[in-house]
């Protein structure tokens, strides 16, 4: 594998860990119409209790949509987390910081599962090397708590909850070699099992769970960078099968499942959005983002609105 770069998934959830540039906070609040919510675009941490639009961000990794549409974002350069809420009544949004990771990470996955804890699995240190731990964020007590560790290490990788309650990861690798093991996650047990392995193995993904069951890993690099490719995984049948390719192959990527039960691929490192219907397995292209980026995270709202965190230019 080459250098590694930041990989954000960002399927309800959010996590902390390190990138070394920053863009605003943006959403797609109709079609064809994306509107900066947080960041002025300067890279620094300062907003704490204020307009979310005025806050800087230094390096948000993830999000995640909680109760209300609140939004759960990561600071770059150590292991807090941060979360904008909508103050009552006035529609405008604020920043508070949340409980520290255990460990900062980057180029990992996580996901909020079906226990409602939101999970931070594998990635690596400032220096690159790969972990297989899981930690585990309560939002009701602001803690943090180990879970029971990956069979292997893991990074660049997507992590995504699946409609069976188990939480998979899938893609990536560790520091030399692309892994193609799909691992399983129980969290109402605590243990992992390997699956089937990826028809395409490759890291820098995207994946997004569909509500037909299915699993749709995005893009990301092989032995070249970047590419097309669009996989689906059947959890229920432990079995793979190629889908439509992304019409623009790319890596670095961040996808999510709207409201509609479209999943959308955003930038890595282009501007486009596009749209993917798993039941015709067609593609289409959306509204442009406003700014292309790498290693951002993407996360659909229960208010039919999608939110683009970070990355970089």
């Amino acid at each position: 594998m080459r250098r590694p770069m930041t990989f954000a998934l960002a399927l309800l959830a959010f996590l902390a860990g390190m990138l070394l540039a920053t863009t605003p906070a943006a959403r797609a609040t109709a079609p064809g119409i994306i509107t900066t919510i947080a960041g002025t675009g300067v890279q620094d941490y300062s907003g704490d209790g204020g307009p979310a639009a005025g806050a800087q961000l230094a390096g948000p990794l993830d999000v995640a949509v909680g109760t209300g549409d609140a939004l759960g974002i990561a600071r770059a350069g150590n292991s807090s987390s941060r979360r904008i809420t909508a103050a009552s009544g006035s529609g405008s949004l604020s920043w508070a910081t949340k409980a520290s990771m255990p460990a900062a990470r980057r180029n990992l996955g996580a996901v909020q599962g079906s226990d409602g804890e939101i999970y931070a699995i594998g990635g690596t240190d400032r220096s690159g090397v790969a972990y297989n731990t899981v930690f585990a964020y309560d939002r009701g007590s602001n803690t943090w708590s180990s879970r029971s560790p990956m069979p292997e290490v893991r990074q660049q990788h997507a992590a995504v909850v699946a409609s069976n309650g188990k939480i998979y990861v899938l893609g990536g690798g560790d520091s030399a070699r692309i892994l193609p093991a799909v691992l399983e996650y129980d969290p109402a047990t605590d243990t992992w099992a390997r699956r089937r392995d990826m028809l395409n193995p490759r890291y820098a993904v995207a994946a997004a769970a569909a509500p037909n069951g299915k699993i749709y890993v995005i893009g990301g690099c092989n032995q070249v960078c970047d590419v097309d490719i669009v996989d689906e995984y059947d959890p229920a049948t432990d079995t793979w099968r190629a889908r439509a390719p992304i019409p623009t192959p790319r890596r670095g990527l961040a996808a999510a499942t709207g409201a509609d039960g479209m999943i959308y691929a955003a930038s890595g490192p282009y501007a486009a959005l596009q749209q993917y219907n798993p039941e015709t397995n067609t593609w289409s292209r959306k509204a442009s983002m406003s700014n292309a980026r790498d290693g951002h995270a993407l996360a659909a709202g229960s208010n039919g609105k999608l939110y683009a965190i970070g990355g970089w230019t």
